[in-house]
């Protein structure tokens, strides 16, 4: 019963370490450092060339971050300006209309007198 439910061609626990990506050797939890590498490397990352390289990095990405909180802060300051200058023309359009609404009323009688009076003059022509 050793051949039922195998894939044809091979044993497939070796298939299953083969296909899954990052699975190379020296990766994962069970990752042992040889003490001569692992001095190796403490004495690179205490070297001078090591520390240069580490100080650019950092400088670099610290930088790109500034200049995507800058872009951000320009970003958000256009909007609040957008939003303000939105807001004070709906406030001006709305005291116009207020203040035209006003004239209009007040101008109404003005105008039902003005409609009276050339009706009144008509009948008087009529009459005569």
């Amino acid at each position: 019963k050793e051949g039922e439910g195998a894939a044809p061609g091979g044993d497939n626990e070796a298939k299953e370490g083969a296909e899954k990506p990052g699975a190379e050797a020296g990766e994962g939890e069970g990752r042992t450092v040889p003490v001569g590498v692992a001095q190796l490397e403490a004495e690179y990352e205490a070297s001078e060339g090591f520390q240069k390289q580490l100080r650019l990095k950092a400088q670099e990405l610290m930088t790109q971050l500034e200049w995507r909180r800058r872009q951000l802060g320009k970003r958000l300051k256009g909007e609040k300006e957008r939003v303000d200058k939105e807001a004070e023309n709906f406030k001006a359009e709305m005291k116009k209309k207020a203040k035209e609404k006003n004239t209009w009323e007040k101008g109404r009688e003005k105008r039902a007198s003005s409609w009276r009076d050339f009706m009144q003059k008509k009948k008087k022509k009529r009459k005569v």
